[in-house]
């Protein structure tokens, strides 16, 4: 519903000024736009008649999109009774009246299956012994040191591993028991009290 027709429905109870105001338009709009219900109406009685004709051509043939029925509702009319491919489109759009579409699917990207992929560093095992079981990754086993600890890394296959939420845990800890909340940077408890090179996430 629109606001004027709010109005409209309204003026009987209240003021067509008060009902302006709340609804904040402009009360030269809103008589323009009663004067035009007429011409609205008879509009809309087109529409009908138009959608009726639409519908006896896209019933003779469902595969019919706007382009093709208005070139059939055009065929042989007069003047005054040619109709605008957009007015049918509209028409159709309003009512769910849509003609077949046969469109290709295009691939655009196509992955070459020979290409290297991205390689598990942590070197992740899903494989489950039994159903209904989870697969497990391999976690750092070394526990955190002191709070002055110099490190939380160990070796897990002859590669560095760091246990990131563990550090980063006491790293929040730090923050807020030593120096409150906000006072100082995540980086710099990392840096100066634990020692830990901040990695790109921290940047």
């Amino acid at each position: 519903m629109s606001r004027f027709q709010f109005v409209a429905d309204h003026q009987s109870t209240y003021s067509v000024k008060r009902l302006c105001q709340v609804l904040e338009i402009a009360r030269s709009s809103f008589y323009k736009w009663l004067a035009a219900a007429p011409a609205r109406a008879a509009r809309l009685a087109d529409d009908e008649a138009l959608a009726a004709r639409i519908r006896a051509v896209h019933d003779a043939n469902r595969a019919c999109g706007a382009p093709r029925i208005t070139a059939d509702l055009n065929y042989g009319a007069s003047e005054g009774e040619r109709v605008n491919h957009k007015r049918v489109a509209r028409v159709m759009r309003e009512r769910a009246i849509v003609g077949l579409r046969l469109r290709r699917r295009v691939r655009t990207t196509v992955p070459d299956p020979h290409a290297q992929l991205v390689p598990d560093l942590l070197e992740r095992d899903f494989t489950a012994t039994e159903p209904n079981t989870p697969g497990h990754t391999p976690v750092c086993v070394e526990p955190l040191r002191a709070v002055g600890g110099s490190s939380c890394t160990s070796q897990h296959g002859g590669k560095p591993f760091c246990c990131f939420a563990g550090v980063l845990v006491v790293a929040r800890w730090l923050q807020h028991a030593q120096h409150g909340p906000g006072q100082v940077s995540v980086r710099t408890v990392f840096t100066r009290r634990l020692q830990i090179r901040p990695a790109s996430f921290l940047r």
